[in-house]
């Protein structure tokens, strides 16, 4: 059976709507140098659906990035990633839409049948991201944050209700 393929393309410029448009974000090196240990894309419901997959080892998480301009330019492999690579997703929302107010989802379990929002710092989020704060700020300008969001995470690290940085 083939597996199917989720790709996340990495942006290898800042795009045309941030300030540093066209400069290098560098993010295939810090991914590939642990310093990028996470994306955070919009559709959660979208990304909680493909993940079902990935963690029965249906389908694999393609890390591409754009040679060239994107979408008019082909896609370079950074790398594949599945369930053996400890990668995950979190459920990211803000509080009022407010991007000063970031919250994990965690979902009841046995041992907590609660739904809980647990607080994380902007400073952590655009740090594992591979952004400084400023940088991560106007990257989200224009998004629905009314809408639950996806942490696509590349390792092991999950944000949980001590929050510490990955370094």
């Amino acid at each position: 059976m083939k597996k199917n393929t989720y790709p996340i393309t990495l942006s290898k410029k800042f795009p045309a709507n941030h300030p540093r448009h066209g400069q290098p974000t560098d993010f295939r090196t810090k991914f590939e140098e642990r310093a990028k240990i996470h994306t955070i894309r919009a559709n959660f419901p979208l990304w909680k659906d493909r993940f079902s997959r990935i963690f029965v080892g249906n389908a694999v998480l393609s890390i591409r990035q754009w040679s060239e301009k994107p979408y008019h330019s082909k896609q370079e492999l950074v790398a594949d990633l599945g369930i053996k690579d400890a990668i995950g997703i979190q459920e990211l929302v803000f509080v009022d839409g407010d991007i000063n107010k970031p919250h994990i989802v965690k979902e009841p379990s046995p041992f907590n049948p609660e739904r809980r929002l647990i607080p994380v710092t902007i400073y952590d989020l655009a740090t594992n991201d591979g952004l400084s704060i400023e940088d991560w700020l106007d990257w989200f300008k224009g998004y629905d944050l009314t809408k639950p969001m996806a942490i696509i995470h590349f390792t092991g690290f999950r944000y949980t209700q001590i929050q510490t940085l990955k370094h």
